[in-house]
């Protein structure tokens, strides 16, 4: 009987010695998006050109010409919207930091730098 309390009590008090951390998790690091840094002519025309601007797409032959400032401009909303929802390019869509990219470009006003 005694063994039996013996082991009890040390089953209780191993148990008890279990260390846990009870500090909140940092939270996960976002990137920033700056619009000051995010650039028409570095981040955004090159997305547009390579994904966009593609013959049979938006290569100003049979629809609008992506690599024109001023029609990108025009649309950005509309580009925003259908880069996040997946839509667009229709051959499949962008990489998530591209898709930020374009979001954090337009939400900034789009400008032309």
């Amino acid at each position: 009987m005694l063994r039996i309390f013996r082991l009890g009590v040390y089953c209780f008090v191993l148990a008890s010695c279990v260390y846990h951390d009870l500090s909140p998790d940092s939270p996960p690091v976002e990137p920033v998006c700056d619009p000051a840094t995010t650039s028409w002519q570095n981040d955004i025309l090159p997305i547009m050109t390579n994904a966009c601007a593609t013959s049979g797409c938006h290569d100003g032959i049979t629809r609008r010409d992506w690599r024109n400032y001023n029609e990108v401009k025009q649309y950005a909303a509309s580009i925003k919207k259908k880069t996040q929802d997946r839509s667009m390019p229709f051959d499949g869509p962008l990489p998530q930091h591209e898709i930020d990219l374009i979001a954090c470009w337009v939400d900034g006003g789009a400008l032309n730098n």
